[in-house]
């Protein structure tokens, strides 16, 4: 099929299939507020005891593919990505953390989700979102909603890599590529990434934001499921019955999943990791090895 057809197709699906969930949010919404009399303190009783979870990715590891998966279970309201992608300000909160207040960070989140979170509470839902591009703001989420929870998604670092390669990652031939964090001054990587290649720029971005995200985890074990996306994909069945254990859903007695694949690489040529040079291997190894190897990835 000729590519503009095609996603003239897409597109005219995803407008009517969005307009008719609008239309069904408004009225479920008009319906939800009823029976409520007084609205004086709303916001903060629908944020103080909202259940919500949130996945923690680099992307490119199967969060299209969760998402797919939850929306077939009905206490829970998923999205992949909110009608505020929060792909700049993921970003620019990444550059400037040390001069964003805890209050700015706090506000910028709700200034963008807080309809949805708050249609989800009205509905009597678990809020889920998938977007990796929240995964920066998580310190504060986990400040504005005290019953949040997170799932740590992971992919093998050089299946990410060959992903981002063959999506043009750090190639500045598309805006979006303006959204991949960058080192800051205090990275020891600062120094070498003029020099660095695609594929030891792409693998930094896998470490640095797992990093991230193991401080998240350090500081609230409690609150973090870690999955890896080899599992999810895997053994769909038993990473759902972790995940509803976790979020304190009812998946059922008997799981049975099969949505096919989403969001698949369709444009773009990369090997494998396995007929990678050396070269490219050793350059990935000495930049994601501490945390591939804490994740139990063979490198």
């Amino acid at each position: 099929m000729d590519a503009s057809i095609r996603d003239i197709s897409r597109v005219t699906r995803e407008y009517f299939l969005n307009s008719y969930d609008f239309l069904k949010r408004k009225y479920k919404r008009q319906h939800a507020i009823k029976d409520i009399e007084n609205f004086e303190n709303f916001p903060e009783i629908m944020l103080q005891n909202l259940r919500a979870l949130f996945v923690l990715s680099t992307g490119r590891c199967g969060t299209d593919f969760l998402n797919h998966v939850l929306k077939k279970f009905d206490p829970l309201d998923v999205h992949h990505e909110g009608d505020s992608k929060f792909a700049i300000a993921s970003r620019y909160l990444y550059d400037h953390s040390h001069e964003i207040s805890q209050r700015g960070g706090e506000l910028a989140f709700l200034a963008g989700r807080h309809h949805a979170l708050q249609d989800a509470y009205l509905f009597n839902k678990i809020y889920i979102e998938t977007n990796n591009r929240l995964t920066f703001f998580a310190p504060f989420i986990l400040s504005v909603l005290p019953h949040v929870r997170f799932i740590h998604l992971v992919r093998h670092p050089g299946e990410f890599v060959r992903s981002g390669m063959r999506r043009g990652y750090y190639t500045a031939h598309s805006i979006a590529d303006y959204t991949k964090i960058r080192p800051k001054d205090t990275d020891e990587a600062q120094g070498k990434w003029a020099k660095y290649s695609r594929v030891e720029k792409i693998s930094w971005l896998w470490y640095r934001t797992n990093k991230f995200i193991e401080k998240i985890k350090l500081m609230h074990p409690e609150k973090v499921l870690f999955i890896k996306s080899e599992q999810l994909f895997n053994d769909t069945e038993q990473t759902v019955s972790l995940i509803s254990e976790f979020a304190g859903f009812d998946a059922g007695p008997d799981i049975e999943i099969n949505v096919g694949p989403k969001n698949m690489q369709r444009a773009g040529h990369y090997p494998h990791y396995q007929n990678w040079s050396n070269v490219d291997k050793n350059a990935m190894k000495t930049i994601t090895g501490e945390l591939a190897a804490k994740y139990n990835y063979h490198l």
